[in-house]
């Protein structure tokens, strides 16, 4: 019995890490095309390691960038206008000199 507690607690664990990833790869493998160049719109980001789509909709989106070195991780929210891609705004929510220490989940860095 404990024995199928214990595989239990593990796979609820592992579902619990592991969807999240699972839903922004599937999200970005097909969305992300979109996206690609997105980050130019901020006009402080000039080259990003990766990108990933953490939440689509037909009218909205929010993509999370890792600029070049992975210096920050920059949430950038997007808004269909006229039938293009505009961002709303983004949030820098790390950086490696400590100016924003926030997270993501999932994590990404």
């Amino acid at each position: 019995m404990k024995k199928k507690i214990v595989i239990g607690i593990t796979i609820v664990f592992l579902l619990v890490i592991l969807v999240p990833y699972i839903k922004n790869d599937i999200l970005t493998f097909k969305y992300g095309e979109m996206f690609k160049n997105g980050y130019k719109e901020t006009g402080m980001i000039d080259v990003v390691d990766y990108y990933k789509v953490f939440s689509y909709s037909e009218n909205e989106a929010k993509v999370f960038y890792v600029c070049d070195g992975h210096e920050t991780g920059n949430f950038i929210y997007f808004k269909k206008v006229d039938g293009k891609w505009k961002m709303k705004y983004y949030d820098t929510v790390w950086s490696k000199t400590g100016s924003a220490s926030g997270f993501t989940f999932p994590l990404y860095y």
